[in-house]
């Protein structure tokens, strides 16, 4: 390929991507594969709207199949003949989890749905957080008090006679 020319696969390199993809490899990894750089493949895939639906889709088969590796390794786990190790029975998991959640979140990502319907008069808890502190007897940042001047901690500074 000559410098300012686009990429341009041929039925082959575009069916061996979409195998590459759906064996869990990445969009960078695919681009190598095919010998172009990640953004002239990302910006063949702008230009080709049907290849990049299926390579989307050929990434979720991916997907699907990791997380049927993550059911193998999950149905393993109960065998009585082989002892585990519960914390990197765990590890293991946490991370395929992650790297589900990382490559596919509309799939696999936390589920979050968060709805605010108390409304808070902050200026008034932080009122009250420090009348609280106050009636402790603390002394709160910001704040200066004079000490006794018969008290111990008092360096009184005398200049030198001469």
């Amino acid at each position: 390929m000559t410098a300012g020319t686009p990429f341009a696969p041929s039925l082959l390199q575009r069916e061996e991507a979409l195998a590459a993809a759906a064996d869990g490899l990445l969009r960078r990894q695919v681009a190598a594969m095919m010998g172009v750089s990640q953004q002239a493949f990302n910006k063949y895939l702008l230009r080709n709207q049907d290849f990049g639906a299926a390579l989307r889709e050929a990434e979720l088969v991916g997907a699907e199949c990791y997380l049927d590796r993550v059911r193998e390794y999950i149905d393993g786990l109960g065998d009585p003949n082989q002892p585990v190790d519960v914390l990197l029975a765990r590890v293991r998991l946490d991370n395929m989890f992650r790297w589900l959640a990382v490559r596919f979140p509309r799939q696999y990502g936390a589920k979050l749905s968060l709805d605010v319907t108390h409304t808070v008069d902050i200026r008034g808890a932080i009122d009250r957080a420090r009348q609280r502190v106050m009636a402790q007897g603390a002394v709160l940042p910001g704040e200066y008090h004079r000490l006794p001047t018969d008290s111990p901690s008092v360096v009184k500074n005398n200049p030198p006679d001469d």
